[in-house]
């Protein structure tokens, strides 16, 4: 398991650096510095409303779904022509729902406009997602791979050529959102069209008795996603209503959270991957504790460089993708960096946890990260604004890690080994001191290639990398 995890990491990981980073770091921010900071912020206030809620649009089936056809691979077709109506039903759940509060809380004619838009592009996300799991419980991971990099790769080619090659469309928060809805909308189309061609055309069938057998099934993976989405979510929403210049700090909370949630969308690779893995590790009574293992050591070295990165490096790292107002976002983005290490703990322990099907301590622990993550918002957001709402989100997601790491620990028993607690520790020691006194080499990346090269030599010595099973792989891979 271990060795198919890596095989299809590394290709996933080539893939997404070349379509991702663009579509964050070239497109998306440099779509904000077009709009306007304040004026985008309008938007990202409202694209974190439209994801509050879009568990409504999936209700736990994603999640439920890999996990069922990763245990017993010729349930897929069942389980499509019994799930895909539910989704229909669901989707006008969703818009009653996500319309009703936003005319609660006031939201103008404008507002409401773009909120249209963004609620059709939630549905087709939450579609494609739906479909992708059946490439990942079946183990089709290149497949997987593919149709998690279709809609970034859409965007770097649509949005960069109208960004740069056009004049006659302007560019404004309305078409920004019409231009998400084509890209998602083509890419459910295209990710349903190759599923169908693999299981063939499913007869739908509509029985309340197994509807309501799934869903009672999958609603404890549906309240987990909820609760889970709130507290990474409220922020945003939360800034744009408490603060007094809400839009504007909305949008300098945008500029450095889009550098961190390009970021977890490399963890989040690990999660796609290592579900269906340990879901048939465990139904097979297999154990956890080397693919764990191996697939911690490269993502917590990974974001805890990041997290360096961040910290010592921030005003260069936001000057590459921004024009304005670095130096008022430098403390914002420092903190966020430094939340990416508890993020990927949580995408490790949470994904062994959802697949051991711990959900009721997983709900537990999420309904107290979202009662903190409120708390700390409304303490801190009136007086501190973005800056608040980063330190909330570091405390929420370092609480969340531990208690999650603690349960992990006491279902799993595993053994408490030394040598790799000292190997974490090390690290942090050497990058809080090579950041902190790296000597001056005239080039500020050239002192950050320097960092990296420190830890891709302490990780080789201390075995953090394990360069016979990479040296496998990348045979394989030719």
């Amino acid at each position: 398991m271990r060795y198919k995890f890596f095989s299809h990491l590394i290709p996933m990981i080539a893939l997404n650096l070349l379509a991702k980073p663009l579509s964050i770091y070239a497109i998306d921010a440099e779509l904000q510095n077009r709009i306007g900071k304040e004026e985008y912020g309008i938007y990202f206030a409202i694209l974190n409303f439209s994801y509050l809620f879009n568990i409504l649009l999936d209700f736990g089936l994603t999640n439920f779904n890999t996990r069922e056809v990763a245990g017993d691979p010729e349930s897929r077709k069942r389980s499509f022509h019994q799930l895909f109506p539910i989704r229909i039903i669901l989707l006008l759940l969703y818009f009653g729902f996500t319309l009703g509060i936003a005319w609660m809380l006031g939201y103008d004619e404008r507002q409401f406009h773009v909120l249209w838009i963004l609620l059709f592009s939630q549905f087709f996300i939450s579609t494609t997602f739906f479909i992708r799991s059946y490439f990942a419980g079946l183990l089709m991971f290149r497949t997987e791979i593919l149709f998690s990099a279709l809609d970034k790769i859409l965007l770097v080619l649509l949005a960069g050529y109208w960004l740069y090659f056009q004049n006659e469309i302007p560019i404004s928060v309305e078409n920004l959102a019409w231009l998400n809805f084509g890209i998602y909308g083509l890419t459910s189309l295209l990710a349903l069209t190759f599923l169908l061609g693999k299981i063939g055309w499913p007869a739908f069938n509509w029985n309340f008795g197994s509807v309501k057998k799934i869903l009672s099934r999958s609603i404890p993976f549906g309240v987990l996603i909820v609760f889970m989405m709130l507290y990474n979510r409220l922020d945003s929403v939360m800034l744009e209503r408490l603060h007094e210049q809400g839009n504007e700090q909305a949008g300098t909370y945008a500029q450095s959270y889009r550098i961190l949630d390009g970021l977890f969308m490399f963890a989040s690779m690990f999660s796609t991957l290592l579900f269906p893995l340990f879901s048939r590790l465990l139904k097979n009574r297999e154990s956890v504790v080397e693919l764990l293992d191996s697939s911690a050591r490269v993502l917590l070295m990974g974001s805890m460089l990041a997290a360096a990165i961040g910290l010592f490096y921030g005003n260069p790292v936001l000057e590459l993708f921004y024009h304005e107002d670095i130096v008022g976002s430098l403390p914002t983005f420092q903190v966020l960096m430094l939340s990416f290490i508890p993020v990927s703990g949580i995408v490790l322990c949470g994904t062994l946890l959802t697949a051991h099907a711990s959900l009721r301590y997983l709900i537990i622990v999420s309904l107290g990260g979202i009662v903190i993550n409120a708390g700390l918002n409304f303490y801190l957001i009136p007086e501190y604004g973005a800056y608040g709402a980063a330190i909330s989100t570091l405390a929420t997601q370092s609480l969340v890690v531990v208690l999650q790491l603690l349960k992990v620990w006491e279902i799993f028993r595993f053994q408490w080994n030394w040598w790799s607690f000292l190997r974490y520790l090390g690290l942090a020691t050497l990058l809080f001191f090579s950041g902190k006194w790296m000597p001056d080499v005239g080039w500020v990346w050239y002192e950050v290639a320097l960092l990296v090269v420190l830890v891709v030599l302490y990780a080789l010595m201390t075995h953090m990398i394990q360069w016979k099973l990479f040296l496998k792989l990348l045979k394989a891979q030719k």
